[in-house]
């Protein structure tokens, strides 16, 4: 395993907004982001990782769980009708969303949170209906704490690696990355916009 190899390595993990990470690797305070494609920025470079798919989910005791039509498929004007849990405005889900919001006319009522784990924790509460990504729920829908309700009309995104442009990647980042791409499905999302951030410090100095 990654840890066997690189005993040495502490692997830091922090959620930020994709424009935040982008200024992080500038300052050189991260090594590397996993972020929503595209992103904005001079001197950095992205990679390919995989597609995410958005779904919407709510508690079983949720109405819309005992409506067979919503297990087909949730309309985006259906789904404004009901009490939303969004990411707060700033992250690129969030944008993502209101634009194909406003591309119907319509504005939904929303409770925003600052994580996809909040998200999921408030939806299992019956507080609302969460949009997240489907890789991020997927154990809460196995065990029946989160019903499925599927976005037919929310396209997949692509997930990246986003790094400063020709930096070196020592072998135990290129190990990391390359253990990334064997375990993310190239159709199944991350978890969430909350792009990761990604940092690995030996003890005695900084970088892999």
């Amino acid at each position: 395993t990654f840890r066997q190899t690189y005993p040495q390595i502490e692997i830091h993990l922090t959620n930020r907004p994709s424009q935040e990470v982008v200024s992080l690797l500038h300052a050189g305070a991260i090594d590397f982001g996993i972020v929503t494609l595209p992103v904005q920025g001079q001197g950095v470079e992205t990679s390919y990782l995989c597609d995410r798919q958005d779904v919407a989910v709510c508690a079983p005791g949720h109405r819309l769980a005992q409506n067979a039509s919503a297990h087909l498929g949730l309309s985006i004007t259906a789904l404004a009708e009901e009490q939303l849990l969004l990411l707060e405005r700033g992250t690129t889900s969030r944008a993502f969303l209101d634009q194909l919001f406003l591309q119907v006319g319509v504005v939904p009522q929303a409770m925003e949170l600052g994580s996809i784990e909040v998200l999921k924790r408030y939806a299992e509460l019956n507080l609302g209906i969460a949009i997240v990504p489907l890789m991020a729920v997927q154990a809460e829908i196995a065990t029946g704490r989160l019903h499925l309700l599927p976005l037919p009309w929310a396209p997949p995104r692509a997930i990246g690696v986003v790094s400063r442009r020709n930096s070196y990647r020592t072998p135990a980042m290129q190990a990391f990355l390359a253990l990334m791409n064997r375990l993310m499905p190239s159709t199944t999302p991350d978890d969430g916009d909350g792009p990761k951030v990604v940092s690995g410090e030996p003890p005695s100095r900084k970088g892999p």
